[in-house]
């Protein structure tokens, strides 16, 4: 943790990409390989669950109000 919050201080600091910082860092690569990285960078990796993320919390909020607010 604190390795990645010290490069992205630099890369914020010195206007340099981020994960080219991290794909060039040995210590990084010693943990995840340059794969990982690119992954942890996609986008798309993250919005494929925001369906599910979002249907959970309409369903808590249908439970707690005891009522429905969306239909399928």
């Amino acid at each position: 943790h604190r390795l990645v919050r010290n490069l992205s201080l630099i890369a914020f600091r010195e206007k340099k990409d981020f994960k080219d910082m991290l794909l060039q860092s040995e210590e990084i690569r010693k943990i995840l390989s340059p794969k990982e990285i690119e992954e942890i960078f996609d986008p798309y990796k993250y919005v494929s669950v925001a369906k599910e993320r979002v249907l959970r919390l309409i369903k808590i909020a249908e439970e707690k109000l005891g009522e429905k607010i969306m239909e399928k």
